[in-house]
């Protein structure tokens, strides 16, 4: 994972109840948050071993943060391929 160290960031750190360390991270590419791609490392409750790697990270991402159309136009877009999929707004900033 070439660009994992730059676009891996760190979210949470959760202990369950075996004591087993679960580090979420959260990739962004150019600081903008990647959907679906987060990457969960698992330790044993000591911290020094990692058991189990998990989720989902897009390598080698080469495209512009920057939109390329404003966002009623990608809302026009969108409800053109899925009309009457629920309800489209602007709640969050835009991501990848």
């Amino acid at each position: 994972m070439p660009n994992a160290q730059r676009e891996l960031v760190f979210q949470e750190r959760k202990v369950d109840k075996i004591g087993m360390i679960h580090v979420n991270l959260q990739q962004f590419h150019q600081g903008v948050l990647v959907h679906g791609a987060e990457v969960i490392v698992h330790y044993d409750p000591d911290g020094t071993t990692v058991r189990v790697v998990n989720g989902r990270f897009i390598p080698n991402l080469d495209i512009p943060p920057q939109p390329t159309i404003d966002s009623d136009a990608a809302i026009t877009a969108v409800r053109a391929v899925q009309p009457g999929r629920g309800t489209l707004g602007r709640t969050s900033p835009a991501d990848l």
